[in-house]
């Protein structure tokens, strides 16, 4: 231990500290006017009319101020006064822009804080050095105890925090993170290449998977947007849904519903001449209407010849059991955490706070940041219930919300693509689910529940607009045979059986038209 004592006093007395505060100070100089603001320009440039430059004037007469202090040593009141007022200026400086989160991407809201630590080790070594070891003791035993708080919320918390997005306790993106595009709602990672184990895959047996998006999430080799020119005698399929649509459950894109789809139809019409090609559209977590919306964004350049819904799940789990509205997946989530951002909202467990200090807690995102913190499931149940009287949305229990809300938005969804693609017609395949899901859902909505939406749908479809409908209940061929590959979300061979079920269907329209719009 007496080398290191010699070596730490040797250290102190030769600035160590300075020098160390000295390269804090550069570094956050080089940071502060290298950062850029998405642009060419950098911050100090970007911001000058908005008085960042006084910023910058005012953090370099406090570095100046301290760092003289410092080097010379100042003793007494007076080097004390100048040490204070320097380290003052710092500190305020660097808490200000670290709580407004405006530099979050820089190094400033770390140098300014060790900076400040530099200062009082500085102090304290030289006035006592008792004093000194006792607050290094403090130092680290206050680190040791954020570690444990820390380490023990992998216990205390089951699952992360209620914002809105997927797998918020992922600290990479994977595959399945959303990203929040405008009218559409969430899409998967766009252009993601997924190997290995996927965990949200549970009920499957393999492990080795290699999954890739395309553009915007979808499932798809090319931009929507720009499709490939259509071919002569092409016929050409959308499909639509959710999970269980986009391939979700399939080891790789190939074993897919869509590839299955489309490599079974140019099978059996090979003698035709026909090519088919399957536009996977469809949207992890959506539920139909923001496929409507997709479709309406995206679609009509593809110029389908037919569009296939594999869909269910989603529409009546939704607005059911999640969101209980007609917002898509994650909606009551969203709409809170922008009730939490207002400075006019307040949980009753803040508002003491807010009272004693209400500038931090109104004009800076520490107030936001608390809020979400302590009260994001208060926001999340008061933005659900202020939406739904806003839009007058009321029921009394899970089978009323079916009726009231799940069964009219997916019958509206489909009308409103078929306003939308007039003379294109639309097949509806009902999405399998296996029995044991069903079950608990069963107990509330009663007992056949899902089929009976499936025939209330058909009902209120066939014949709109046009006879241009086609319907089939892949979920009532499988239900009295549960199979491990046949659920929400199909296995490999649930993607071929499945797929080859609706390819016969597909087939007698594609062989029946003779010629394409």
């Amino acid at each position: 231990m007496e080398p290191i004592k010699k070596l730490l006093k040797k250290m102190v007395h030769n600035n160590f500290l300075v020098i160390m505060w000295t390269g804090l100070t550069i570094l956050s100089l080089i940071s502060l006017v290298s950062h850029r603001t998405g642009g060419d320009a950098p911050h100090f440039i970007y911001h000058f009319s908005k008085g960042y430059f006084v910023f910058l004037l005012v953090y370099l007469s406090g570095a100046i101020l301290t760092f003289t202090a410092l080097l010379k040593r100042l003793q007494g009141d007076y080097g004390r006064i100048i040490k204070g007022i320097g380290g003052l200026i710092l500190y305020v400086a660097g808490l200000k822009y670290a709580v407004s989160g405006l530099y979050d991407s820089t190094f400033l809201p770390f140098a300014f804080p060790i900076q400040v630590l530099l200062l009082v080790f500085h102090t304290i070594y030289h006035k006592s050095k008792t004093t000194f070891f006792y607050f290094l003791v403090f130092s680290v035993l206050f680190f040791i105890s954020v570690k444990v708080f820390d380490m023990s919320l992998c216990l205390i918390l089951k699952q992360p925090s209620s914002l809105p997005g997927q797998a918020l306790e992922k600290t990479e993106k994977f595959i399945q993170t959303f990203d929040l595009y405008p009218y559409s709602g969430w899409h998967i990672q766009s252009n993601f290449h997924h190997l290995g184990e996927a965990p949200f895959e549970y009920k499957q047996p393999y492990s080795d998977y290699d999954i890739k998006s395309g553009p915007m999430g979808f499932f798809i080799e090319f931009d929507p947007a720009s499709p490939p020119k259509k071919e002569a005698n092409e016929f050409r399929i959308i499909l639509i849904g959710g999970s269980g649509a986009q391939g979700w459950g399939g080891q790789k894109n190939e074993n897919m519903l869509y590839k299955q789809l489309e490599n079974q139809l140019n099978n059996t019409l090979r003698d035709t001449g026909k090519y088919v090609r399957v536009i996977n559209m469809a949207m992890a977590g959506a539920i139909t209407y923001q496929n409507y919306i997709a479709l309406n964004r995206w679609g009509h350049c593809l110029e389908p010849d037919l569009i296939l819904s594999y869909s269910g799940y989603n529409d009546f789990a939704e607005p059911v059991f999640i969101e209980g509205t007609d917002g898509f997946q994650h909606f009551n989530q969203l709409n809170g955490l922008a009730l939490a951002v207002r400075g006019s909202e307040f949980p009753p467990s803040l508002r003491l706070l807010k009272n004693i200090f209400p500038n931090i807690m109104t004009k800076t995102n520490a107030g936001a940041a608390l809020k979400v913190f302590f009260s994001s499931l208060y926001f999340q149940e008061k933005a659900k219930k202020e939406y739904a009287e806003n839009r007058k949305i009321c029921y009394v229990s899970h089978l009323d919300c079916l009726e009231k809300i799940a069964i009219p938005m997916y019958v509206h969804a489909m009308e409103s693509i078929k306003r939308d693609y007039m003379g294109v017609p639309i097949m509806v395949a009902w999405q399998a689910i296996s029995p044991s899901r069903l079950n608990q859902s069963e107990k509330e909505l009663g007992y056949n529940f899902y089929n009976n939406m499936f025939e209330t749908a058909k009902q209120r479809l066939n014949g709109y607009m046009n006879n241009r409908w086609y319907f089939i209940n892949i979920h009532g061929m499988f239900e009295n045979n549960p199979q491990q590959y046949i659920d929400v979300h199909l296995g490999n061979e649930g993607h071929r059986i499945v797929a080859g079920i609706i390819a016969d269907e597909i087939e007698k329209i594609v062989r029946n038209q003779p010629t394409f719009p």
